[in-house]
C-alpha cells in the first residue's frame, strides 16, 4: 500500500507540509488522532503557527478534523507509513 498508495499522495508535497504529517504521526494515537496542540510542540512552534499547514492538508485530503483542535489520517496506514519513512 505504501508505495501504490502513499508514496504518490505525498509526492511533491513540501518539505513543511510532509513535517507536519511526520508529526502528527509520531504524537497520533493508535487511531491516528493527533491533538493539534501536539503536533505544535513536535514541530517547536505555536499552536496558531500551524493553521496554513492544517488547511493546506485538509484540501489535500490527507487529515481531516476529529473534534475540536484535533485531526487524524484519512488514508488507512499512512500514519504507519510515515513512522517507518521517517524512524
Amino acid at each position: 500500500m505504501g508505495r501504490q498508495v502513499h508514496a504518490p499522495s505525498l509526492h511533491g508535497m513540501p518539505d513543511s507540509q510532509l513535517a507536519f504529517l511526520v508529526a502528527m504521526a509520531q504524537v497520533a494515537d493508535e487511531d491516528g488522532r493527533a491533538a493539534t496542540g501536539d503536533i505544535a510542540a513536535e514541530l517547536g512552534v505555536a499552536p496558531n503557527g500551524i493553521s496554513t499547514r492544517r488547511r493546506a492538508l485538509i484540501d489535500a485530503d490527507l487529515v481531516a478534523p476529529a473534534g475540536y483542535g484535533h485531526l487524524s489520517f484519512t488514508l488507512p496506514y499512512l500514519r504507519e507509513h510515515l513512522l517507518d519513512a521517517h524512524a
